[in-house]
Parts: C-alpha cells; sequence; structure tokens
C-alpha cells in the first residue's frame, strides 16, 4: 500500500504549543489541502486538492497524539541535506472524531 514515507523520508514534529511541521525530503506529486488524524486509527493522513487521501505511513506515538490536541495548521517544507529547504506551505490541520 503506498504511503507517503514509502516513496520519501518523512519527519512529522510538533512542539508542545501545537506547532506543527511535516519535512519531506521529495517535492510532493500532488497539492495538499490538509492534513489530519484519526485518532482511533493511529493514522495521519494528507488530503490533496481533490480529496484523494494519501497515508503518511508514520508511527505516531502516545505524546505526539496529544500535541496534536493544540494544533490548526501543519508546516509543510520539503527538505534534504544536499538543497535544504525547498517549497514550503501552511495547511489545515483536523482530528477527526469517534
Amino acid at each position: 500500500m503506498y504511503s507517503l514515507s514509502s516513496d520519501m523520508d518523512v519527519e512529522f514534529l510538533i512542539n508542545e504549543y501545537g506547532m506543527a511541521t511535516l519535512l519531506h525530503s521529495k517535492p510532493l506529486s500532488f497539492d495538499v489541502s490538509y492534513l489530519h488524524y484519526e485518532p482511533m486509527k493511529c493514522d495521519l493522513q494528507l488530503v490533496d486538492v481533490d480529496g484523494q487521501i494519501i497515508p503518511s505511513g508514520l508511527d505516531i506515538s502516545d505524546q505526539l497524539a496529544q500535541r496534536m490536541r493544540m494544533a490548526e495548521n501543519v508546516f509543510f517544507s520539503e527538505y534534504n541535506e544536499i538543497d535544504g529547504f525547498g517549497e514550503s506551505k501552511v495547511v489545515k490541520f483536523l482530528i477527526l472524531t469517534e
């Protein structure tokens, strides 16, 4: 099954204030509309502008899940050790409720 992390290096970082960043090592082949998290499945997913769901493939720790409750937006940025930072954008972050 395809996931973002099966195609490239991906890191999801969030501080204790809910400021969230998703770093990816290659350009995205789709335009992200928003990111959502399903607590019951511990599943972090990207949703493109056409409504297609792309699994992140990331393991979400309990600490990360707790911090997600404060997040409203996610800063997306392409980053790799050779070129540094590339294209960036900010998207909405949603937590799906049971």
